[in-house]
């Protein structure tokens, strides 16, 4: 047993007593007593790593390897490490051993990659795999760790095509991560767009590979001022269920209130189209209806609000797009339901009155039942979580349904908007008789 110490001190001695144990099997039987304790250890990296600190002779590491390459994934590892250090220690002399078990045939393609796989994330290793022709070139991007990428963005990016070229797109967005406000905009959509088949097909583990990965990504994209944010969007969409719990204001959102038909994209993806005949729908696309409508029910951001006021052009526009465009798509009545929901987020007027006026001037416009409709339920929806004291009864309520009655009072010269508002005070107020009535039965069950 070691003796107790600093956590470097005791690092060093197991260092010292690894090496010291691995000499003595190799001075007692060579090579094959070696290869056999790898075989037996479950990390056969330290014995690889301790062998080094051993062998000066290149001519033994060869032999090492020779009897270990192609013996299962174990000896893979001990030559994976083996052939590192030697590349550390031997340098262009190691590459001209490899070079030389290449030409002659000593070593499969798959047997040449894998002697690389630990060498330095750099140009010259990714050069010196792409001498060996594209056979062994592809099994090396194919197998090789993801380490976040650094040095100049030609390197990096020429990392990021490789990665990309052997089908593995989630790495590359892990590669390019911390590195993504320098990496060209193609490059990051290309792995995006070709990653999401990657997630879908194994959600739990790539998912658990790229969620930070992702946020940085985005992150990055949204201070890019050459990006286009539709671009954005579009991506942040098919990542969704992974992006909406971040911290990050999503440009999809802010998308949604720019731009109608991205809008109406997403309702149709929501909804299915009120008559005719629809495909039946398959798990995709429940997916992507599930997707849709937890967009939808986080989207408040109301076209043309900016600080306190509202541009009522911009309102108007984004609301007869939305309808013209929804119409088309035959999604005409939920349309006008979720306008009424995003008009439900406008900020209170000048007067003290809510909604702001020039939400009052549309809702006069459309006289749409179903708007006022997504106007009332939405209201509700954004009360949140509620708390309430032992036997409190509606008093709360009732609050809500005095606020309601005094905005109708400001509203007086806009008829649909007072007879909505007072449509919601009546509304609070049968919900707080139905909370005192519960209060009273608590009242009766507990005392």
């Amino acid at each position: 047993m070691l003796p107790d110490a600093e956590p470097e001190t005791r690092l060093s001695d197991i260092d010292k007593a690894r090496v010291g144990a691995v000499s003595e099997v190799f001075q007692t039987g060579g090579v094959p007593a070696v290869i056999s304790l790898a075989k037996q250890v479950t990390l056969p990296r330290f014995v690889a790593a301790a062998i080094s600190k051993v062998v000066e002779n290149g001519n033994v590491f060869d032999s090492l390897v020779d009897a270990a390459l192609g013996q299962g994934p174990k000896l893979d590892e001990f030559a994976i490490m083996l052939s590192s250090e030697a590349e550390a220690r031997f340098q262009q002399g190691w590459k001209s051993r490899i070079m030389t078990r290449f030409r002659q045939e000593r070593c499969t393609s798959v047997d040449i990659a894998t002697l690389l796989l630990a060498w330095r994330d750099e140009p010259a290793t990714w050069e010196f795999a792409a001498s060996f022709g594209p056979d062994v070139e592809r099994s090396y991007w194919q197998r090789k760790p993801v380490w976040p990428l650094q040095g100049t963005k030609e390197a990096i990016e020429t990392a990021a095509r490789k990665y990309l070229s052997v089908g593995r797109a989630v790495a590359t967005l892990g590669a390019i991560g911390g590195v993504a406000d320098g990496v060209s905009a193609d490059i990051i959509f290309e792995a995006l767009d070709k990653a999401v088949e990657e997630v879908n097909a194994s959600p739990t583990q790539a998912s658990n590979i790229v969620f930070y990965e992702l946020e940085v990504i985005f992150e990055a994209l949204q201070k890019r001022s050459e990006v286009p944010k539709i671009e954005i969007a579009r991506r942040e969409y098919a990542y969704l269920p992974l992006l909406e719990h971040g911290r990050r204001s999503l440009t999809l959102l802010r998308m949604m209130a720019d731009d109608p038909a991205f809008f109406v994209s997403v309702l149709c993806d929501a909804f299915r189209p009120a008559t005719g005949d629809a495909p039946e729908p398959n798990e995709i696309t429940r997916a992507r209806a599930r997707k849709a409508y937890s967009l939808l029910t986080k989207f408040d951001l109301v076209p043309g609000h900016q600080g306190v006021e509202i541009d009522p052009v911009v309102l108007n526009k984004w609301v007869a797009d939305v309808r013209e465009l929804a119409a088309k798509e035959d999604r005409a009545r939920i349309a006008d339901e979720y306008i009424g929901h995003t008009l439900a987020h406008a900020p209170t007027d000048a007067d003290g009155g809510w909604p702001h006026r020039a939400v009052r001037e549309i809702i006069e416009k459309l006289r749409s039942e179903n708007v006022e409709q997504g106007i009332e339920i939405e209201r509700s929806n954004m009360r949140g979580v509620v708390t309430k004291a032992m036997y409190e009864g509606g008093k709360q309520e009732r609050a809500l349904a005095d606020q309601a009655r005094s905005w109708a009072k400001a509203a007086e010269k806009w008829p649909h908007t007072y007879a909505m508002l007072l449509e919601i005070a009546q509304s609070w107020d049968a919900h707080a008789e139905r909370e005192d009535q519960r209060a009273k039965q608590d009242e009766m069950r507990y005392e």
